[in-house]
């Protein structure tokens, strides 16, 4: 009679792949998760004057990644300001104004720029924490 130890790779393999699927579905909800959460901060961190700008941040899925971005195109300008420029009138005869509570009208003015509102890097700053306590809650919950 002989006795023997026979060591399989099958069950380790299968406790592999089921960890990876575990994983990945983790990450999926949690991205999810996140993206939504991640619109929710950039509306809160975008200034509001009209309202435009936080009703166009959107979210959309790209791959396996999600992008949130504010649709309007004058997004950037508000995120890294602008320097002193001029403006002029094209369209119509003079730029018309209130000024010192009289309506004034000028042919050019010097615009003397806009500080910038980093409110995307914000977010992104938010959403980076955020996510670094969801991967270590999810690995956490995978491996027990």
């Amino acid at each position: 009679m002989s006795f023997s130890v026979r060591v399989d790779m099958t069950l380790f393999k299968a406790y592999l792949d089921f960890l990876s699927k575990a994983i990945k579905e983790a990450a999926d909800e949690g991205l999810h998760v996140l993206a939504h959460a991640g619109q929710a901060i950039m509306v809160a961190e975008a200034p509001e004057r009209t309202g435009t700008l936080r009703r166009s941040i959107t979210i959309m899925k790209e791959g396996d990644a999600y992008v949130i971005t504010p649709l309007v195109s004058y997004a950037v300008y508000v995120e890294r300001g602008t320097r002193p420029h001029e403006i002029v009138a094209r369209r119509a005869r003079a730029l018309r104004f209130v000024w010192r509570g009289s309506v004034v009208f000028f042919r050019r003015v010097l615009h003397p720029g806009t500080r910038p509102d980093p409110f995307i890097s914000r977010t992104r700053d938010r959403v980076s924490n955020i996510a670094t306590e969801m991967m270590a809650a999810a690995f956490r919950e995978v491996l027990r």
